[in-house]
């Protein structure tokens, strides 16, 4: 049986060091949207930076559950995670404090 994202508990300190770089994403985003007009463009601050962080902290709940599935992270998953500098935060984090 698969164990939910909200089994797995991660500390503050490890939803802060995924959360690094929210503040610049969250506006690139907002000013981003207010160009394109895309379907977030009436999402305010709070909500938006809401969103992002959740999403991070819920991508390395993925990747954790990866690593007890797999007893490690897959190389597949080990090199999408290189490509970004928050994803390659991610997989420092699974490897080395879980």
């Amino acid at each position: 049986m698969k164990a939910s994202l909200e089994d797995i508990d991660i500390s503050f300190f490890e939803k802060l060091f995924v959360n690094w770089a929210t503040i610049p994403e969250t506006l690139y985003h907002a000013i981003k949207s207010s160009v394109t007009r895309d379907k977030y463009y009436g999402q305010t601050v709070s909500e938006r930076f809401g969103s992002i962080w959740n999403g991070k902290i819920r991508k390395y709940k993925l990747l954790l559950r990866k690593k007890q599935q797999h007893k490690e992270i897959p190389l597949i998953i080990r090199d999408a995670c290189k490509e970004s500098p928050c994803g390659f935060t991610r997989l420092l984090l699974a490897d080395y404090f879980q």
